[in-house]
């Protein structure tokens, strides 16, 4: 019937809802810059994958396509090179140009130059016509790289 959330062919194949629609999942294909103590918008440039084309590389952002709207999911991992002791790396959600979620995470290594990083994730009540950006900040002290194998961002719709 129309409300079916499941279906098969008769000969074992399935066909199901895209309840999880859209989707996707972007990574950095090179390092980048990043100002001591400025939010930087991370460049996520490569989709490993993008149900709905929905998230644009030349902006870097997620928008919620017509007929899209509803509850999401998104997660970030932002990963920094080259961190002294006691310093500290935030992500943070953009939600249509302001912050709107973050996360910390402070380095309590007693060596030099570690890597740290900090995720977070959360779940939006969206429109069409919203977007999501992933941001990053450190305090270094210095301009720092934010480390492209080790820094993702991926959301998908949870239902309406």
């Amino acid at each position: 019937g129309g409300n079916s959330i499941i279906g098969s062919d008769g000969a074992g194949n399935l066909t199901t809802q895209k309840t999880n629609y859209p989707a996707f999942g972007v990574y950095m294909s090179a390092n980048q810059s990043s100002a001591n103590n400025t939010y930087t918008k991370i460049n996520f440039d490569t989709e490993d994958y993008d149900t709905d084309n929905a998230y644009d590389t030349g902006n870097n952002r997620f928008t919620v396509p017509s007929g899209k709207a509803g509850k999401y999911i998104f997660c970030l991992k932002g990963m920094v090179d080259q961190v002294d002791d006691a310093e500290r790396t935030e992500v943070v959600f953009y939600k249509n140009g302001s912050i709107d979620n973050k996360s910390l995470m402070q380095d309590y290594s007693p060596t030099s130059g570690t890597s740290i990083f900090a995720n977070t994730s959360f779940v939006y009540d969206l429109v069409v016509g919203d977007y999501i950006e992933a941001y990053l900040k450190h305090t270094e002290g210095g301009t720092r790289d934010i480390e492209s194998g080790y820094s993702y961002f991926f959301g998908y719709r949870i239902g309406s």
